[in-house]
């Protein structure tokens, strides 16, 4: 497959890896989308979780969902003009389409491999591997049925998905297949599943079912409810426990119920809620360094990118995004 490279101009964020701090390690970034709210454009931005070093990344225009590998040296986005992925190397501010437009179809959620070499992503209903140069392209699932949110294990060597049929009123469920595509199998779920995410020593995935967060060991087995609202099952969208994420040593996890973000022990206790407030999906995420966790306030007019520390007791706003809707912000690692 061909690809397009583009030099850019300099960029007003750090060309590499953040320098470290007199007496500390260098600070944890989060990456994040800002629309002008005349224009209707949108920017990408860095800050640090302390709310300083807030730039635009100059010359990377156009981006709706993004990715970056450890380090922060290389970008994968989504454009939202034209469907495709492109890949910006920080270092030599090069941008490489790696999939130009696909058949027409929109490209979503592109994800790094654990090891920077390759890119996951979803597309007509199907799921995609590819280089990192934008070579050997290839689907892993084929789209006989509907299938979605790809991630991949913290050994690279498999992927869980959600996969539904396209029978009407049909649910989806946790697949989970080797990164060649060989060895689809469903993982054994209490009905309804979805937002898979792995443990970080790959044991375990955690999902929802609209309403309760589930532990599953990842070769099977039965799952673990962990956390479920008390009016279960006649809970209204306030209530449901949805979008786990697992803390990086695999102790808590955190996610969102309405407009608060919660956070419990990987054995469901402990539970702890934050009002994030707003009427939108915090969407929060642990910081590499698992010290900090990102969420979004959508309480304003102007919604608001904060940065608590993971045990809740401090909360900053950290920057304006102006943006309500999902993938607008990610950890660089």
């Amino acid at each position: 497959m061909l690809a397009g490279i583009i030099a850019l101009g300099p960029l007003a964020c750090d060309s590499g890896p953040a320098e470290p701090r007199e007496g500390g390690a260098a600070p944890e970034r989060v990456a994040f989308l800002r629309r002008d709210m005349f224009t209707e454009s949108t920017e990408l931005r860095v800050v640090n979780a302390d709310g300083t070093g807030d730039s635009a990344v100059k010359g990377v225009k156009g981006v709706a969902q993004h990715d970056w590998t450890a380090g922060g040296t290389r970008l994968a986005h989504t454009d939202n003009t034209l469907p495709g992925i492109k890949v910006v190397d920080i270092r030599t501010r090069a941008v490489t389409t790696i999939v130009p437009q696909f058949h027409g179809s929109a490209i979503l959620r592109p994800r790094w491999s654990p090891d920077g070499g390759r890119l996951v992503f979803e597309a007509r209903d199907s799921i995609y591997v590819v280089n990192a140069d934008g070579s050997s392209l290839r689907k892993i699932v084929d789209d006989v049925d509907h299938s979605a949110s790809p991630v991949w294990s913290p050994d690279g060597t498999q992927l869980a998905f959600v996969r539904r049929s396209h029978v009407p009123g049909a649910a989806f469920r946790v697949w989970v297949v080797n990164d060649d595509g060989y060895g689809p199998r469903e993982l054994p779920t209490e009905g309804p599943s979805q937002n898979p995410q792995w443990s970080p020593d790959g044991a375990s995935i955690a999902y929802d079912d609209g309403m309760s967060i589930w532990i599953a060991p990842a070769a099977g087995g039965a799952p673990r409810r962990i956390l479920s609202p008390p009016c279960a099952p006649q809970c209204g969208s306030a209530d449901e426990y949805e979008f786990p994420q697992w803390s990086p040593d695999g102790t808590r996890l955190t996610g969102m119920q309405g407009p608060n973000v919660w956070i419990v022990n990987a054995d469901g206790s402990g539970l702890m809620k934050i009002n994030a407030g707003g009427w939108l999906p915090p969407r929060p995420q642990w910081s590499p360094s698992g010290k900090y966790i990102v969420f979004v306030n959508t309480a304003g007019d102007v919604n608001d990118l904060y940065v608590m520390t993971s045990d809740g007791t401090s909360k900053r706003a950290v920057a304006a995004t102006r943006w309500a809707t999902e993938e607008i912000h990610r950890w660089i690692p």
